[in-house]
């Protein structure tokens, strides 16, 4: 990932090229997470990026959530969220066959 420096010898070149005037924002990755850490927009939509398996792992547990809290999506939401927080350190950072693996948690 390039640096805050890297990023400012890109800016200059594109100037030179003329191309100050247009559009543009520095991305920070540090910067952003505490963002939306803070959520004081008051985000609602959470969406990433993952492989087939892990995409339907991910669902198959959602709508065991949803059918656990009798079809109540908004709470199984916070349950599943209590529950992964819930999680230990020393438990997180041991390592699972699968991410969707909770049984000797």
């Amino acid at each position: 990932m390039e640096t805050v420096n890297d990023v400012l010898e890109h800016c200059k070149f594109l100037i030179s090229k003329g191309r100050g005037a247009e559009p543009g924002k520095l991305f920070m990755p540090k910067v952003e997470a505490q963002r939306r850490k803070a959520n004081k927009e008051q985000a609602k939509r959470v969406v990433f990026v993952t492989d087939p398996d892990t995409y339907s792992a991910w669902h198959t547990q959602k709508d065991r959530y949803v059918e656990i809290c009798g079809g109540n999506p908004s709470l199984a939401r916070l349950s599943s969220s209590r529950a992964r927080s819930s999680l230990s350190s020393s438990t997180r950072e041991r390592p699972v066959s699968s991410p969707w693996d909770f049984r000797n948690v």
